[in-house]
């Protein structure tokens, strides 16, 4: 995959922080670094999508109750395996 060299600006604190992780996982700080701001990218996006789901479910008032959930769960690899359940008004 193509790279772009991004730099960035760290105090000295962090830096160190950055430096220490990487000795302790055995990596170069370029390659820790790019991990943890992969992790970091994804956790925001997975943040971003949780944020609209729950906009969603403040304007609409509807979800799937844990109950509802739970219950598909369990019959998973049952002979009478449910399917999954749907969004619905909840109280």
């Amino acid at each position: 995959m193509p790279q772009t060299r991004v730099v960035i600006d760290l105090d000295e604190e962090l830096a160190a922080g950055l430096e220490a992780a990487a000795k302790r996982s055995k990596t170069s700080i370029e390659g820790f670094a790019a991990k943890a701001v992969a992790r970091a990218v994804v956790d925001v996006e997975v943040w971003a999508e949780e944020e609209a789901a729950y906009a969603d479910y403040e304007r609409t008032g509807e979800a799937i109750p844990i109950a509802a959930v739970e219950q598909w769960v369990r019959s998973w690899g049952t002979d009478n395996e449910l399917p999954p359940p749907l969004h619905c008004k909840v109280a």
